[in-house]
């Protein structure tokens, strides 16, 4: 596994907490979410990174593997088949517990893109 994963940290506005709060999802597994909140955007980024930081240290220090780092990888309708000829699947995995998350959404710009989340 990468040495430095590149984790995402999904920043929302909450009306019931009146603050911005920060969804971890690949811990979610781990740990309960929303894992800190800040009164502005870069306050919960800071908060968040904070957490996840304190989440890589405890699961080296208990000696547990890291959890995979999700990727969005953008699948233009050009490169599609190339991707299916080169025998590579194009895969979602299973939602995970943080359903809010959108797994898919379509990229209306240059290209026809849509981004998928990739295993």
């Amino acid at each position: 596994m990468d040495p430095d994963p590149h984790y995402s940290i999904l920043i929302e506005w909450s009306l019931e907490d009146r603050a911005f709060v920060v969804i971890l999802s690949e811990w979610a597994y781990r740990y309960k979410m929303p894992v800190a909140e800040g009164a502005t955007y870069e306050d919960a980024l800071a908060r968040g990174r904070n957490a996840l930081e304190d989440y890589v240290q405890f699961a080296h220090a208990d000696g547990v593997p890291l959890p995979q780092p999700r990727q969005f990888v953008p699948v233009c309708s050009s490169s599609r088949a190339s991707l299916r000829s080169a025998g590579k699947p194009i895969a979602i995995p299973p939602p995970s517990r943080y359903t809010r998350a959108k797994e898919r959404s379509i990229h209306r710009g240059r290209g026809q893109c849509e981004w998928q989340r990739m295993a």
